[in-house]
């Protein structure tokens, strides 16, 4: 137990020094703590998924609440009206490109039929909002396309999970619907999501100035957002929108006073010191998340990793094509660029490949296997990519291919806050 903890201690160390890799070189800590990972897991079989038990992905799940609802706090409602149009459009073409892009490849290459491809096509459609999210805060985009980002890899989340349970209700034989039943199901789950955040927030604004007068509450307002996931998940919506709506309802009714005759209404938003108490929890539970993540990765076969790279390249050589062609002429060549790279998978991704082993459907480890070599390569890749842009010439090169774009601008680059509130200045070398 002695060397455990030590063990536990070390690795909180090293991740503070990652995270300060990564403000230094560009070099983004999570593919650091994921390879860490895949050394302690699938490399050398020092610890197993199986050890953590129920604990495993109750944490996990914990995490992306936490980060999603932190990365709410930082939305101002002005720039989210603005940005939610044109993250709309991107997640719905980059998804159904994205998914149609694997299905090809999986019906192809792979023996599964058009079902079985089209489930890993959905599965692989998304982008991970819990790698996605500690990427662009640590990267000085603009506040708009940062927004997209993120809404994007939040609403694509949705989209992989519904797309999924589809397609293996149509290949068990159950039926599941026609296009516009899916369709229905999506808005559906993303409306009453949204209104649930946004109704959660409102109370807990108004009655957050009473919970303050009780003492050592300041982790009430993480355990509201737990209930919250919770509920709407119960009532089968999306417990990650719901978190991000409560978030971004928190951060814009702070301070907002409602005066009617005697009646005076005054809503509380998050203080300083719990933005602080927040970013530090994020950063915990972002360590475990990585690590688990490359603990969870299997050892795979040439074949799925040869498959794995031609479905990368092709995702994101479309991925690219279509942000050059759809995003905002607005944002700068720089944030077009980099939006053009985020397409990582995530945990959710490998999570779902499980389903049809769990299943027993026919050639279903050529889902997981596939699914988990897409996994570790899109994460690599974006981190490379990112490295590249950031801190290696040919990163100006392919700034200007967007040359349509808003010539770069360093004034007008979006800060990095940082926990206290303040604004961190640029990366060296930037």
């Amino acid at each position: 137990m002695a060397i455990k903890i030590i063990v536990i201690g070390f690795v909180i160390f090293l991740a503070y020094f990652f995270a300060h890799l990564f403000r230094k070189t560009r070099v983004p800590d999570v593919l650091l703590l994921m390879l860490g990972g895949i050394l302690a897991g699938p490399v050398f079989s020092w610890v197993a998924p199986e050890d953590f038990g129920a604990v495993g992905p109750v944490l996990t799940t914990i995490a992306l609440i936490v980060i999603l609802f932190d990365s709410g706090l930082s939305m101002k409602l002005k720039t989210l009206m603005e940005a939610s149009g044109q993250a709309l459009l991107i997640s719905a073409a980059a998804w159904s490109l994205s998914a149609a892009t694997v299905t090809a490849i999986m019906y192809v290459l792979t023996p599964l039929g058009w079902g079985m491809s089209f489930m890993t096509g959905a599965i692989l459609g998304g982008t991970s909002s819990a790698v996605v999210i500690p990427l662009v805060e640590g990267l000085r985009m603009r506040e708009k396309p940062r927004t997209v980002a993120v809404l994007e890899s939040t609403i694509t989340d949705v989209l992989c999970i519904v797309g999924a349970v589809a397609a293996l209700q149509i290949v068990k034989g159950e039926g599941g619907g026609g296009f516009a039943e899916i369709t229905t199901s999506v808005l559906a789950s993303f409306g009453f999501a949204v209104l649930i955040g946004i109704l959660a927030g409102l109370i807990w604004t108004f009655v957050m100035g009473w919970v303050r007068d009780v003492p050592n509450t300041i982790f009430s307002t993480v355990a509201y957002v737990f209930v919250i996931y919770g509920f709407t998940e119960l009532v089968d919506c999306s417990g990650a929108i719901a978190a991000l709506a409560f978030g971004i309802t928190l951060a814009n009714l702070a301070g907002v006073r409602i005066a009617r005759k005697r009646l005076v209404f005054e809503f509380f938003g998050v203080s300083k010191t719990e933005r602080l108490f927040f970013s530090e929890i994020v950063f915990l539970l972002k360590i475990f998340f990585f690590i688990y993540l490359g603990i969870s990765l299997r050892h795979a076969g040439i074949v799925y990793a040869a498959i794995g790279l031609i479905i990368v390249f092709f995702v994101y050589a479309g991925r690219i094509g279509l942000i050059r062609l759809i995003a905002s002429r607005r944002y700068t060549r720089r944030d077009a660029a980099i939006l053009s790279t985020l397409g990582p998978k995530g945990l959710a991704a490998a999570v779902l490949a499980t389903m049809p082993l769990q299943e027993g459907l026919p050639n279903a480890l050529w889902v997981e296997g596939i699914v988990y070599m897409v996994v570790l390569i899109s994460i690599t890749l974006t981190s490379i990519l990112v490295f590249v842009m950031e801190r290696t010439p040919a990163g100006e090169a392919y700034f200007n291919w967007f040359g349509s774009f808003q010539p770069p601008e360093e004034s007008e680059a979006a800060p990095i806050e940082s926990a206290e509130g303040g604004e961190l200045p640029p990366p060296e070398g930037s």
